[in-house]
């Protein structure tokens, strides 16, 4: 066959649009080639780490490589994030975030990067709700009981905080906003500090993970009022939601996955589904439920929504409320 000059030009065009193709089709085929490295945005040793820790060795015998806990806490997750932007898009870098990736593009000054394109979902994992409580003095057993109290109080109640823009903040903003709770809100350093508040007597009231609170309720030392997120907790099976109580609000907080926004959707794929069967495991599965957690294991799709969604709401909520980073 006899090539003109015009008949060359088109097909070395097509095989410029056909380079990327196949090499995405190759990397797909390939992966995982290497060690995966699965980045936690927390220090070692909390309830982020420890599900990053349950999932790492069932990912591994799934993809036949290792897969590699690489720790790298700041800025509330800020720093594990922009380091995985600029991985390689090749998936064998994944960052685990939490609910906190939805509030940091309104309450941090600058992330660096676009969490809706310069990432992209694999699968929210985990879904988490706390339990609100407060300390046996007060005179609440459930939320409306909760809310009248605060009001007939001149001064109202205090509530401790986990920490600024975290889920017992946005919670209680809510309350204070839809429900007219009337409330001071004190900030404490973690989940432990505001137990020990609670515990000891210095604030009326918290929102703590049920794996947290469980304890201090059986000892009859907080008062368990409700669940706040969309459905009651398997661990206090009797215990109402904040919107069965009569207030349509609900606050969760989450583990889910992500990878750098150019990784190819076949790589996506591949990993999506090594997550879904590692958490269906019999032995992973009912460890999360032992905790009071609840295994979601949703598509990209659903978990893309799920995050434009939250960044939207909190994102309202945080500049109504006019809440800043401590």
């Amino acid at each position: 066959m006899k090539f003109t000059r015009r008949r060359f030009s088109a097909l070395a065009g097509t095989a410029g649009l056909l380079g990327p193709m196949v090499s995405m089709t190759a990397l797909a085929q390939s992966f995982p080639s290497r060690a995966v490295h699965l980045i936690v945005p927390n220090p070692p040793g909390g309830g982020t780490d420890f599900i990053a820790r349950l999932l790492a060795p069932k990912l591994s015998q799934d993809f036949g490589q290792p897969v590699v806990i690489e720790n790298k806490p700041g800025v509330s997750g800020n720093v594990a994030a922009q380091f995985v932007v600029n991985a390689a898009p090749d998936g064998h870098t994944v960052l685990m975030v939490t609910g906190s990736y939805t509030v940091n593009p309104t309450l941090l000054p600058s992330l660096g990067y676009d969490p809706m394109n310069d990432l992209k979902p694999i699968t929210q994992a985990i879904l988490i709700s706390s339990v609100v409580v407060a300390h046996p003095s007060v005179a609440a057993n459930n939320v409306k009981e909760l809310i009248a109290l605060s009001k007939g109080s001149p001064k109202g109640l205090n509530a401790a905080l986990t920490g600024s823009g975290q889920g017992s903040h946005l919670l209680f903003e809510q309350l204070i906003q839809s429900a007219g709770l009337n409330a001071t809100l004190v900030p404490y350093s973690g989940s432990g500090a505001a137990v020990n508040a609670l515990l000891g007597g210095h604030v009326d009231l918290g929102s703590l993970p049920a794996s947290v609170a469980l304890q201090h309720i059986k000892a009859g030392k907080l008062k368990a009022l409700a669940v706040t997120g969309p459905a009651r907790n398997a661990l206090l099976p009797d215990l109402p939601t904040v919107r069965e109580s009569g207030f349509d609000i609900e606050v969760t907080t989450w583990h889910g996955f992500l990878v750098p926004g150019r990784t190819p959707d076949a790589v996506v794929s591949q990993l999506h589904a090594a997550f879904v069967r590692a958490l269906a495991l019999p032995d992973v599965n009912s460890r999360i439920v032992a905790d009071g957690l609840d295994v979601v294991g949703s598509t990209p799709q659903q978990f893309g929504a799920v995050i434009r969604a939250e960044t939207k709401k909190w994102g309202d909520l945080i500049r109504n409320s006019k809440i800043k980073t401590q």
